[in-house]
Order: C-alpha cells, then sequence, then structure tokens
C-alpha cells in the first residue's frame, strides 16, 4: 500500500509540473486509471500464479520463477543489503558489475527494495509508475512536435496503456529501461537543432541507452551523426565560431572512441556476432522481420508451453506494435521524401527493433522502441491508428485461426518464442 501510494503521489506531481498544461486535467484521471489498473492487474497475476500464499500474513522476500527472473530479485536484494551495511550508494563489489548485463539499471531500481523493504510484488507500483512516466516524456515530445492537445492525450493514453507494461508485477527491467530509452531519445530530438547542445548530451543519452542494453548505446551515436549528415535542410542555432570548433573536435573524438565504445557494446555477444556476416544478416533480414513484427506466434502456444504466464501481454502487444508501424513508418518516409529532416524517433525504434529481431528475438527486446512512433502515428491521425489496431487484430486472429485449421502447430514455420 505505502509503495501504491508513493507512485500515486508521484504521479500527481507529474499532472501538476507538465501534464495540466499539456493536455489538461484529464491527464490526471488517465494516469491514475492506468496506474492502478496496472498495481491491481500485477498483484492478483503474482498471486494467482507467483506467489499464492503471499498474503497469508507471513513476511514474503523470496522469489521463485524463471532464473532471469530470479536473478533480477536477488541482484535488487543485494545491492539494497549493501547499501543498508555500508551506506546509500556507497561502492558495490567489482563481481557485482562484471556480472550483471544491466548493472546500471539494477542499481536504479535497488532504491526500490533499500527504501520499502525486499518485498517483490512492490515491483508492481515500482513497474507502474515508470510506465506512465514514459507516457510523460512522450506526452512532452509530442508537444515539442507540434502535435494538438488531443495528439499529445492520444499519445499519452496509448504510452500509457502499452500492453507490455500490463501485469507489472514482471521481474524485468524493461518497463523500467523503456523511460531510460525515451529520455535518452528526448534528449536527442529537443536538441537536434542546437549543435552544442546536442553534443554536450549525447555522452547522457547514449549512456541511458546504455543502461538498458550495452548494444543500445551505438543508436544515440547513429542519430547524432545521421542528424549532421542527412539533415542539412533544418535549421540549428547556435553560435558559429563554437561550432567550427566544437564539431571538428566532436567527431575527432568520436573517432578515437568508436572502437572502444563498439567493443563495450558488443562484449557480451561476441560468439553471436562471429557468426552473424554480412551475407547470412541479408538472408535472414525477411525471417526475422516477420518473427520480430509477429512475436510469439501462434496464440495457442500458451496452453502448451512452460511459464506462459506473461505471453497474453506479448501477444497484445504486437497487435499494437504492427498497428504502429503500418501508421507510422509511412507518414515518416514521406516526410523525409518532403523536407529531407531525420526524425530522430523514428530511426531510435527502427534501430532498436533491428537489434531486437538479431539479439533473440524477445517480445520486450521488439516492442521497446515502438512507443517512441507515438508521436509520428498521431501525427498523421489518430483515426488511422485505431482503425490499424482493429485491422491488426483482425489479421492476427486470422493467421491464428488458419494456423490451426491447417494443423502447423509444430511445424516451426513460424517457430514461437518468449
Amino acid at each position: 500500500m505505502v509503495a501504491t501510494l508513493g507512485g500515486a503521489l508521484g504521479i500527481g506531481l507529474i499532472h501538476v509540473t507538465s501534464l495540466r498544461a499539456l493536455i489538461g486535467p484529464s491527464s490526471l484521471a488517465v494516469a491514475l486509471a492506468a496506474y492502478l489498473g496496472k498495481v491491481i492487474l500485477g498483484t492478483w497475476h503474482y498471486i494467482r500464479f507467483i506467489d499464492p500464499a503471499y498474503l497469508d500474513g507471513n513476511i514474503h522476500n523470496d522469489f521463485t520463477y524463471l532464473w532471469d527472473y530470479e536473478w533480477m530479485h536477488e541482484s535488487l536484494a543485494l545491492v539494497a543489503l549493501q547499501w543498508q551495511q555500508n551506506g546509500l550508494l556507497m561502492p558495490l563489489p567489482d563481481d557485482f558489475w562484471i556480472y550483471n548485463k544491466n548493472a546500471f539499471l539494477i542499481v536504479y531500481s535497488s532504491l526500490l527494495y533499500y527504501c520499502g523493504g525486499v518485498h517483490p510484488l512492490n515491483l508492481a507500483a515500482w513497474n507502474s509508475l515508470h510506465s506512465i512516466l514514459t507516457a510523460a516524456v512522450m506526452a512532452v515530445l509530442a508537444a515539442h512536435l507540434g502535435l494538438s492537445r488531443r495528439g499529445i492525450l492520444s499519445v499519452f493514453v496509448v504510452g500509457a496503456l502499452q500492453p507490455m507494461t500490463f501485469i507489472a508485477s514482471i521481474m524485468e527491467r524493461d518497463i523500467t529501461g523503456q523511460l531510460f530509452v525515451a529520455v535518452s531519445a528526448y534528449l536527442l530530438v529537443i536538441n537536434r537543432r542546437a549543435t552544442l547542445r546536442l553534443i554536450a548530451l549525447l555522452p547522457l543519452s547514449a549512456f541511458l541507452a546504455y543502461c538498458l542494453r550495452e548494444t543500445y548505446v551505438l543508436v544515440p551515436l547513429l542519430i547524432t551523426g545521421l542528424i549532421f549528415g542527412l539533415s542539412g535542410g533544418e535549421r540549428r542555432t547556435s553560435r558559429n565560431h563554437f561550432s567550427l570548433i566544437a564539431l571538428p573536435l566532436f567527431f575527432a573524438a568520436l573517432y578515437y572512441l568508436l572502437p572502444t565504445i563498439f567493443a563495450t557494446a558488443t562484449s557480451r555477444h561476441e560468439a553471436a556476432l562471429s557468426n552473424l556476416t554480412g551475407s547470412r544478416m541479408l538472408l535472414s533480414a525477411p525471417f526475422a522481420i516477420i518473427k520480430g513484427v509477429v512475436g510469439p506466434f501462434p496464440w495457442q502456444q500458451v496452453f502448451t508451453v512452460e511459464n506462459a504466464e506473461y505471453m497474453p501481454q506479448d501477444f497484445l502487444q504486437h497487435v499494437l506494435n504492427l498497428a504502429i508501424y503500418v501508421v507510422a513508418l509511412p507518414a515518416a518516409l514521406a516526410s523525409w521524401k518532403a523536407n529531407r529532416v531525420i526524425d530522430p524517433l523514428i530511426v531510435y525504434s527502427v534501430a532498436l527493433f533491428i537489434f531486437g529481431a538479431y539479439g533473440g528475438l524477445h517480445s520486450q527486446y521488439l516492442s521497446i522502441g515502438t512507443v517512441l512512433l507515438l508521436p509520428a502515428a498521431f501525427g498523421s491521425g489518430g483515426g488511422r491508428l485505431g482503425a490499424a489496431c482493429f485491422g491488426s487484430l483482425v489479421f492476427f486472429l486470422t493467421a491464428n485461426f488458419i494456423y490451426s485449421a491447417f494443423n502447423l502447430m509444430g511445424s516451426d514455420l513460424l517457430k514461437g518464442f518468449i
């Protein structure tokens, strides 16, 4: 209850400081409804599938499920214990940084266990709050990009109701990490016309992306290069004599540091990269894209595979993903043809999808960047997105029916994955 109340107060603060001016009083009702709905659903799901005895009156600070989820819980508890013994934010053991692939994100999320005790179910409030924060960042970006108040509200509503965030008690980093990605993209977008600020904030943007997954550190660097190289028609404000000095220094530093950055980004994926030649990437691209779009398929596998408790929200997320792709990507292409200005949000989202398609095809990897497409989707007309969602749902239902009707279960035609 304390964690849930704290999150609700945080949402009230967000409403007062930013959303009320952008959207109006309705933003508070939307945010609280989405937040509390996820907390309730996450709590029910946790008690139903993970720990039915959680409310028996005893203290439950253990978590047993998939090893990856257990690893996150144990890492959060370890950091919280270290801080309780040695002081808040005191240095952690070296092996923590070596063996944790999301070390900085784990450190940040450990504040939940440090402040509220080692109670796994509190993660429902934590994840719910961060999903609303992500939606708020996207609403601010939509306003910056010139969307109408109705468009901004639509971005906020869909961002707050992403299906991948429904079961908020899930012991994963992606809901919190999506906020880091959204802020990373925000820094690039609002500064794309200000050369010096863009260069100054690029390390922070890259670091925030790195916190979720090491390979993501490359995306802000790519986008910055495209902004300078392909957005020549977009006016940038800066003092020319400073820019004349800053730009050569920036590219020189980037040239010098890029091998180290690339090695850091790919250090955990050397074996996979060694088998992924250029020709193999091209040949496998159509299959990777199809699998990335459809996600866990067929849906009937929810009744046959183990640990399928979280799969329904992934099914719905990919319905939304496809609808957003259908609306946002053609609109972005038309905008590029018209004014030759790069849209950092589009590039960011597509890059994250590509990393996900070649990085294990996990649903969360593939969906983490879809929220970045919302301003483009609603900038081209929110009614189109509603129709696209309906069409996407019909497509998935039809595909699943055909898969069952022709008895393709187990054929590996589109092998299911989680």
